[in-house]
């Protein structure tokens, strides 16, 4: 990681076991692509769980509040772990999103590629379609300009 390490002043339950810089390279090979820096570091810190707290407001809705139930982690031995998740939307959503989080049936996906590496969308399952052919952007919104802008905003 080429910045300071970001420590996250947040409480965390669930957590994973303790990972190696090391444990998130063989995750990036697994995974095909680069975890951008500030999640590898909250990997680092905490390898995922529940945060406390938890809720912010869906970005199609001023008013809506939703919670994060769960941060992936990686090489957990329950159905929370990255690279599972991963393969399972991979299909669903377009290449550039990594989900990181599970809200409900929704997810919240980190961009992985392009000019908006690093920011976070709400990929809303809801609003999904079936029936199109590839992924498209139709059910994905702009959740936050950074992985550390957004856990700084739950309440």
């Amino acid at each position: 990681m080429r910045n300071k390490i970001p420590k996250f002043n947040i409480e965390m339950s669930l957590q994973g076991d303790p990972l190696s810089v090391n444990d998130i390279e063989k995750a990036e090979e697994q995974l095909g692509r680069q975890i951008p820096d500030e999640y590898k570091a909250f990997l680092l810190q905490f390898n995922g769980g529940h945060p406390e707290p938890c809720n912010f407001v869906r970005p199609m809705h001023d008013t809506a509040i939703d919670s994060v139930s769960l941060f992936y982690g990686l090489f957990l031995k329950y159905s929370y772990n990255l690279i599972g998740i991963y393969n399972e939307y991979a299909m669903r959503m377009p290449t550039e999103f990594l989900p990181i989080a599970s809200v409900g049936g929704c997810q919240i996906c980190i961009c992985t590629d392009g000019e908006n590496i690093g920011k976070l969308y709400f990929w809303d399952s809801d609003e999904e379609n079936p029936d199109e052919e590839q992924p498209c952007y139709d059910n994905i919104y702009l959740l936050s300009d950074s992985f550390t802008a957004f856990i700084n905003s739950l309440s």
